[in-house]
């Protein structure tokens, strides 16, 4: 499988057998999509960024997630978009520090080339909170620079949060959705019965992971919970 990342034209995955045929790959302009990133009561967000994502991510078949800024007036334009493809839009939160406002993906389709699809305004909401305490058998103080990440189920990267000495975390301005939730304390692992998933429609205060200690593997360290892919890099930033 090839991906080709083209300038000035739309990306394309490219599935082809080995050998010694030479075989052409057409690439194509791809669609273009465009709308406007507002507050609730209407006021263009300027220098916002907006993420795009693929909406089918089966079988490694997926595209890079594209990334553009919003004008002064909210707009925004996707160039060179694939064709054939559900795409998710919304923005990060990191580029809307402080406003307390978010948004889950807004959906569109693109169904041939050079289509030009307007999803219109895109109205951001309040975003939700988050919070609660790890506990632990032993009860004693989290460990420094241990973790708390959660991911959506839509999203390009996760949300962390670092987990304070008396076990408390906060996420703030979540978008309602489906979030995974992983805990990241050396020598410990969440209990069988501790939330895996959470359905955020509301402000949530009532969340407790209780740990439990992780069976050591004969000729290794202690087990430490693994975190997505995407976690990582997020640390590692």
């Amino acid at each position: 499988m090839l991906r080709v990342s083209p300038r000035a034209l739309a990306p394309k995955l490219v599935t082809e057998p080995p050998g010694p045929a030479t075989n052409s790959i057409v690439l194509t302009e791809g669609a273009t999509v465009l709308g406007r990133l507002v507050q609730p009561n209407g006021t263009p967000i300027a220098h916002a960024e907006l993420v795009m994502v693929s909406h089918d991510r089966s079988n490694g078949e997926t595209y890079s997630d594209m990334r553009v800024g919003t004008d002064q007036d909210g707009s925004f334009v996707f160039t060179n978009v694939p064709a054939r493809r559900v795409w998710g839009i919304y923005p990060t939160s990191e580029s809307l520090q402080g406003r307390n406002l978010t948004d889950g993906p807004s959906w569109c389709e693109t169904v041939v080339d050079r289509q030009v699809v307007n999803v219109g305004k895109i109205t951001l909401r309040r975003g939700f909170a988050v919070s609660g305490r790890i506990d632990l058998p032993d009860q004693n103080d989290i460990p420094a620079s241990m973790h708390v990440s959660m991911r959506s189920e839509w999203a390009a990267n996760s949300r962390l949060s670092d987990i304070a000495s008396d076990g408390t975390f906060d996420f703030r301005t979540l978008a309602p959705g489906i979030y995974s939730l992983n805990v990241g304390i050396t020598g410990y692992i969440p209990t069988a019965d501790a939330p895996r998933e959470l359905l955020i429609e509301r402000d949530r205060r009532d969340v407790v992971i209780h740990m439990t200690r992780s069976t050591p593997v004969t000729g290794a360290t202690e087990l430490l919970m693994p975190l997505s892919e995407n976690a990582q890099q997020n640390v590692e930033r």
